[in-house]
């Protein structure tokens, strides 16, 4: 496992290079990106500057070439991923941009802000072609489908839509009966399915939709969430179902397998979910499961998650990413000098 620490403040995003599996991309409340490489952990390869506020998102394209950034300064940017160097500047939000994403082709970046709009932006001009009036509160989220046709958003009005993206016409809204806060969406990785997060004491979970029928057919339930806007993506190693890892507010990593489920990998934190800006614009087990092993013993069938001593984030786990091919898993978390770590998870 990598130990990576550059930011002097949370670390509110983090991304894998999906074609450069080296790479990983880091972004925080000091203002700045930053690129590293995993063969050369101890210090960035290149520092990402230009956003005059947090870096809230952040996105590697398909092929790996660029990196899409979005700030508290309202603005977007796009970088090319080997050299660090900033191509355009992304300029209409007129406020916090809380989300951004490449479409497969890496021609358009959609992105979310706390104006409530989603913006999509032609990368080689700089252009915005459409904005939709998508939510009543914050954009939390924004994902393109594995062929681009389709876009989704979330918000803090607690709706999911699901857009047309080349018309931009609003196809589903996805609602729980709760309304609760919505802190991120994303496509399955077969885009058949939307996994959305909920936010709040009662509604802390996340859910699986199926975006035609309108309807929440799983729900996965043990970490905790009830302030923080806590970023989650999708394990694929290993040739088998993917599984949902998300960051908790008491410092854990949690895996849960998408079929049955359950939690079936737990990497325990010391967390007490308090102590820094958790919501970058703000600067226990599941009641029908046993806990899960600790994480030094696996799950049973021989996953591991490091050795004992860096079992977990000290503090309230903000963002995940997981490499698409690569057994990897990156975390990010808050508080001032975050660390940023990377995870193997062994099959």
């Amino acid at each position: 496992m990598h130990q990576l620490r550059s930011h002097t403040e949370p670390v509110f995003s983090v991304a894998i290079n999906g074609v450069r599996p080296e790479q990983v991309a880091t972004g925080g409340g000091d203002d700045t990106a930053y690129l590293w490489r995993l063969d050369a952990p101890n210090a960035p390869a290149h520092k990402l500057e230009g956003h005059t506020d947090t870096v809230a998102c952040m996105g590697f394209n398909a092929d790996g070439s660029l990196l899409a950034t979005g700030g508290l300064d309202g603005t977007v940017r796009v970088w090319d991923a080997a050299s660090g160097e900033c191509l355009r500047v992304l300029r209409g939000h007129t406020h916090f941009v809380m989300c951004c994403a490449f479409n497969r082709q890496g021609s358009v970046v959609a992105s979310g802000a706390y104006d409530e709009t989603v913006r999509l932006w032609e990368v080689k001009t700089g252009a915005c072609v459409r904005k939709l009036p998508a939510h009543s509160d914050p954009v939390t989220a924004v994902d393109f489908s594995a062929d681009s046709s389709l876009l989704v958003s979330s918000s803090h009005d607690g709706l999911c839509r699901i857009w047309d993206a080349e018309t931009g016409s609003c196809m589903k809204t996805l609602l729980s009966p709760a309304n609760p806060p919505i802190s991120f969406a994303r496509f399955t990785p077969n885009s058949k399915y939307v996994l959305t997060a909920s936010m709040g004491d009662d509604e802390c979970c996340l859910k699986l939709w199926n975006y035609e029928s309108g309807k929440a057919e799983k729900v996965y339930r043990g970490h905790t969430n009830a302030k923080y806007c806590l970023l989650g993506s999708f394990f694929t190693h290993g040739g088998k179902s993917p599984l949902i890892v998300n960051g908790s507010e008491d410092g854990s990593i949690l895996f849960w397998d998408v079929t049955s489920q359950r939690v079936v990998q737990r990497i325990s934190g010391g967390a007490n979910g308090a102590g820094g800006a958790g919501d970058p614009a703000d600067q226990g087990p599941a009641e029908d499961e046993p806990p899960p092993a600790a994480p030094e013993d696996g799950d049973g069938a021989g996953d591991k998650a490091g050795p004992a001593e860096d079992a977990g984030h000290s503090n309230v786990v903000l963002t995940t990413a997981c490499h698409p091919t690569k057994p990897w898993v990156a975390s990010g978390e808050l508080g001032d000098g975050a660390t940023i770590k990377i995870w193997v998870r062994d099959l």
